[in-house]
């Protein structure tokens, strides 16, 4: 049974992502590695004719094939997770949104691992969902942003990239990435 089903929409481009999406599979099986970069361009091609639903279908098998092949924290999700990101907000989905925020900070690592981009993002889609009202009670995840918050820093400064004034207990950007 193929992965995907073919869509007038997506037109010729579709049709040979799909045709190829389905040799793979027929030759190498349903979770080969190699499948996921077919199901990605399938993907990219229903969201960019705004259907976001096939394109986060598509997203899904292509990042349970990574996993399978890769395992569960392997890196090579995060392009998949980011496009997700980009599914659950073209579909207002705010809750999925913010499940996809927190697996794609939790397999991106340490601030040290994939700089500090990945974790203001988290933080700033955090604030978002603050301020959206996602939780009943904001006050359980604004003390755990403000804990993950001081460790970051605390990581940071470990690994040279902050230092503290003296006299004042302040942060002071010494070089580092955190300094944008």
């Amino acid at each position: 049974m193929p992965l995907a089903t073919a869509d007038s929409d997506i037109g010729e481009d579709g049709a040979r992502h799909l045709q190829r999406l389905e040799q793979l599979e027929l030759d190498q099986g349903p979770y080969a590695a190699g499948l996921e970069e077919p199901l990605m361009d399938l993907g990219h091609l229903h969201l960019n004719a705004g259907q976001f639903a096939q394109a986060g279908q598509l997203y899904r098998q292509a990042l349970h094939i990574v996993r399978i092949n890769d395992g569960l924290l392997s890196e090579r999700q995060l392009p998949l997770v980011q496009n997700l990101l980009t599914v659950h907000r073209s579909l207002g989905d705010w809750q999925g949104l913010d499940q996809r925020y927190d697996y794609y900070h939790r397999i991106a690592g340490a601030p040290q691992d994939q700089g500090i981009g990945v974790t203001l993002e988290y933080f700033r889609w955090q604030r978002e969902a603050l301020r959206r009202q996602l939780d009943s009670s904001a006050d359980r995840r604004l003390l755990r942003l403000y804990e993950h918050n001081a460790r970051v820093l605390e990581e940071t400064v470990t690994a040279g990239g902050l230092s503290r004034r003296r006299n004042t207990g302040a942060w002071s950007p010494v070089s580092c990435a955190i300094c944008i």
